[in-house]
């Protein structure tokens, strides 16, 4: 599967360790792949920031 990250977001993935970026690009292929990804999701309380997160890891 493909990704498309904003600028700023892939700098951020790629300062990671490999072991980090491994793990969360395997999330996000879980979360993806499941038929109903959103029951992973948390709304966000400041909707200026997007509508749900999906936490993955610490």
């Amino acid at each position: 599967m493909e990704y498309y990250f904003k600028p700023s977001a892939l700098r951020d993935l790629k300062k990671l360790p490999k072991t980090i970026q491994r793990r969360i690009i395997s999330k996000l292929d879980f979360y993806t792949s499941a038929k109903n990804p959103l029951k992973f999701a948390k709304q966000m309380r400041n909707k200026e920031l997007g509508e749900y997160r999906f936490r993955i890891g610490d």
